[in-house]
């Protein structure tokens, strides 16, 4: 996780919510932003501060995403690295960001997600990536949750004082060319919280 023990804050990474360019640009921006080791992976639970009272009164900084959206956006970003990595296979390297990792989760992953399309990404997918806000965000946290809209994301770069630069974005039609109606109420039902905590819509 990424903690500014400065300004008692920490990001929470939901992915497909700009947090590699937030990530990023608080690093750019700010020499306080480090690293803590809670677990392992770029994206971690806010649940897991529990156990380190010392992060008890930081404020935690979360940004939400239409869910259908969200959807989309993640497929096409699996989309994109598995063709990369088809086309480069030497691009990952132990020594790389993504580490070694990223090729055995796009062989067993993303050979599935080309094989059986959007819409069965959406009904049968089990990526924990795709659980909603709150996996990631616990809103009982003692030092409170800011949160923004990935649709307003310039309100977070006012209020942290940084400027994004785009990162990871992948190429699509607006999110509603990809539903039927089934998948769209797929959608629906498995983001009911997300869709009643910040009023989206399709």
């Amino acid at each position: 996780m990424l903690v500014n023990k400065k300004r008692k804050m920490i990001l929470v990474r939901i992915p497909k919510t700009a947090s590699t360019s937030i990530n990023d640009a608080l690093i750019e921006s700010d020499e306080n932003w480090k690293y803590i080791e809670v677990s392992e992976g770029w994206h971690v639970s806010s649940k897991i501060l529990k156990d380190f009272d010392e992060f008890s009164d930081y404020e935690l900084i979360a940004v939400s995403r239409n869910p259908w959206d969200r959807l989309v956006s993640l497929f096409c970003f699996y989309l994109k690295r598995t063709s990369d990595i088809i086309r480069d296979p030497e691009s990952v390297r132990l020594e790389d960001h993504e580490k070694y990792w990223a090729y055995e989760w796009a062989k067993k992953l993303n050979i599935e997600i080309i094989t059986k399309g959007f819409h069965n990404f959406v009904k049968d997918s089990k990526d924990t990536s795709l659980n909603s806000y709150d996996f990631w965000v616990d809103e009982s946290h003692p030092g409170g949750v800011k949160w923004f809209r990935f649709e307003q994301i310039c309100d977070l770069e006012q209020y942290l004082d940084i400027k994004l630069t785009v990162k990871n974005k992948s190429n699509h039609l607006h999110y509603s060319h990809y539903y039927d109606d089934e998948t769209k109420e797929i959608a629906r039902i498995r983001y009911e919280k997300d869709i009643a905590r910040f009023g989206y819509k399709f």
